[in-house]
This record gives structure tokens, C-alpha cells and sequence, in this order.
């Protein structure tokens, strides 16, 4: 990552203690750290999200999660494998309460379409026809 040509312009750590029980918290079993980067403009893109991918792998392998709350540079299957067993319970939570799948974003659509796309939706529609 030396290599990479990265105009830092703020690097944040922060502390997270253990979250209530929302399901998608980043927190929600165990306290953790929350590192924001900024950039200058002048940074190579394409060296950025080279380095975004090799760090969101690393805190995959570590047993990290990235928060959801920011911008997320990551491909959505590496964000549905950090986040399967919420995303697993956030499923079955809006199959209770939004069985038509009325309640949706681009961005559940965009991130996790194995469990919000409208093509994942209406396969599970058909299912249980």
C-alpha cells in the first residue's frame, strides 16, 4: 500500500463500545473501532480503491465489519459476507413486517441484492406461491 500514490487529508480512529441490538450495527456483538480516511482530490482514484479493497478484505479476515453510515467502497459480496448473520435476521424481520417488499433503497438494493434486489424479492414472492 506504500506504493499506492494516497493524499491523506484526515485519518480518524475511533472507539466503539458494544451497540444496542440493531441489527445492522457494526457493533451490535462486541465493541470495535470505527477508522474513517479522507482524501485529497489530487488522490489516484484507482490507487484509492485498490487500497479500499485490500482493507476491506483485511478487516473481513479479521473479523471486522465497515459501518454503513458513510460512503461504502466495497464490492456488495464482500459486504453480504461481513454482514450475512444480520442480514439474515434483517430478512426475515422485513418478511414479517414488509412482506410485499414495499419499504426498499438503492442502497440495500445496490449492497445486499442476494437478500433486497427486486429480482431476489420477487423470487422469494414466487416461492411461496
Amino acid at each position: 500500500m506504500k506504493k499506492k500514490e494516497l493524499a491523506f487529508f484526515m485519518f480518524d480512529v475511533l472507539y466503539l463500545p458494544k451497540d444496542e441490538s440493531f441489527v445492522l450495527s457494526p457493533a451490535k456483538k462486541t465493541g470495535g473501532f470505527y477508522v474513517n480516511t479522507t482524501f485529497m482530490d489530487k488522490t489516484n482514484i484507482k490507487d484509492l480503491m485498490d487500497s479500499y479493497e485490500i482493507l476491506n478484505q483485511l478487516a473481513f479476515d479479521l473479523g471486522g465489519k465497515i459501518n454503513l453510515a458513510k460512503n461504502c467502497f466495497i464490492k456488495p459480496e464482500l459486504l453480504e459476507k461481513m454482514y450475512k448473520e444480520e442480514l439474515e435476521e434483517f430478512a426475515l424481520l422485513k418478511a414479517k413486517y414488509d412482506p410485499s417488499y414495499l419499504i426498499t433503497s438503492n442502497f440495500f438494493e445496490t449492497y445486499f441484492p442476494n437478500f433486497f434486489s427486486l429480482e431476489s424479492s420477487s423470487q422469494k414472492k414466487a416461492t411461496k406461491a
